[in-house]
């Protein structure tokens, strides 16, 4: 990987169209073949709106994060900490809400250099972990994940449009700033 073709730069709501068309096509991508056109469109329709999105870049709380492959965007990630977080509202912990790259650039490493920003704003931000819910059948991104260090924990159903589905909850045990100054010193 070179890392020198390379960036990731925080989304800012000027790119709003940048983001509304990277973040369609990379979940159409991702779920069409798992799911009604129906359930995809009413999705898409509604989270990925520019209003949505908008509102979404305007919470204190949620940071989106492009990652640029050669000068184009090649992927997005959403992070939330506090009360922003999907479910869990707890301050000791960042959730990765998505993480996704376009086809024509997986096999890049750039997921993994995002999950490595969401680690060390983690432990910049003292962080005692980092959790994600998974889809049960996202097999591909459960195994990144496991291959990271993240450990499953639980489960948490919810409803894709008419069809009652069920994410994994997964977590990574982060090393925060405390913890790196007490191990320098040993």
């Amino acid at each position: 990987m070179n890392i020198e073709n390379t960036a990731i730069t925080l989304i800012l709501p000027s790119e709003v169209n940048e983001l509304q068309a990277i973040s369609r096509e990379t979940f159409s991508a991702s779920y069409s073949a798992f799911n009604t056109a129906e359930n995809i469109k009413l999705y898409m329709d509604t989270k990925f709106s520019i209003e949505n999105l908008l509102s979404e870049l305007d919470i204190k709380n949620s940071k989106f994060f492009f990652i640029w492959w050669n000068e184009a965007i090649a992927g997005y990630m959403k992070l939330n900490t506090d009360t922003a977080q999907t479910h869990l509202n707890n301050d000791h912990c960042l959730e990765i809400e998505r993480i996704y790259i376009l086809q024509q650039y997986q096999r890049k490493q750039l997921g993994k250099l995002l999950l490595d920003k969401a680690i060390d704003i983690a432990n910049i931000a003292g962080m005692q972990y980092i959790w994600l819910g998974v889809w049960e059948r996202n097999f591909k991104a459960m195994d990144f994940y496991e291959r990271n260090g993240f450990k499953k924990y639980g489960t948490l159903d919810f409803l894709f449009g008419t069809d009652e589905q069920t994410d994994i909850e997964m977590r990574l045990e982060v090393l925060n700033q405390e913890n790196i100054k007490k191990t320098e010193h040993v």
